[in-house]
């Protein structure tokens, strides 16, 4: 290499590297994710709680007004702006009889759960326009249609039916 090219490739470099420490960094924007959220609803329907879309939320006996709690006599959901192919499992699960809490697990065993049904997001986003009443979900089949846009993909009764929910688990489809 002779000395204008390595005068010329030194002159480059030293100008790149200066451009590079000089100008702003580029941190890109971190957005909200909004998943829509779920409502729930007593069996009079009138409105317990909202919640974001996403998670597990087990659902105290009594509490606070903050908080949601069961859904004695089924009670009525309602999904707002949720993805489409989000889950969400109704859960109505025993009492542990160590600490006295609910369960929140999906198992298809009657010494946990008295029943759960599992529904699916078809439509993108899912705004359903009137509340379900979650008992009418036991005269569904498999997989069966709820409302446009929710379907019934699978369910697990013990025949020891129980009409309390204690449980919702939402995942939000990636």
């Amino acid at each position: 290499m002779n000395t204008l090219q390595r005068l010329c490739t030194g002159s480059l470099a030293a100008l790149f590297m200066l451009t590079g420490c000089t100008r702003e960094s580029q941190i890109p924007e971190t957005k909200h994710v909004d998943n829509g959220s779920v409502s729930f609803y007593f069996a009079d329907q009138s409105l317990q709680c909202s919640l974001p879309f996403g998670g597990k939320v087990k659902f105290p006996e009594s509490g606070s007004s903050d908080t949601c709690k069961e859904l004695k006599n089924g009670g009525y959901f309602k999904l707002v702006n949720v993805p489409s192919a989000s889950n969400i499992y109704l859960v109505s699960a025993r009492r542990r009889e160590s600490t006295g809490t609910n369960r929140c697990e999906l198992d298809r065993n009657s010494s946990l759960n008295f029943k759960w049904f599992k529904l699916t997001t078809v439509k993108q986003p899912t705004n359903m326009v009137d509340k379900v009443r979650i008992e009418d979900l036991n005269t569904l089949s498999i997989p069966g249609i709820v409302v446009p846009g929710v379907r019934l993909v699978d369910a697990y009764k013990s025949g020891n039916d129980s009409d309390t929910i204690t449980c919702a688990i939402m995942e939000v489809s990636p």
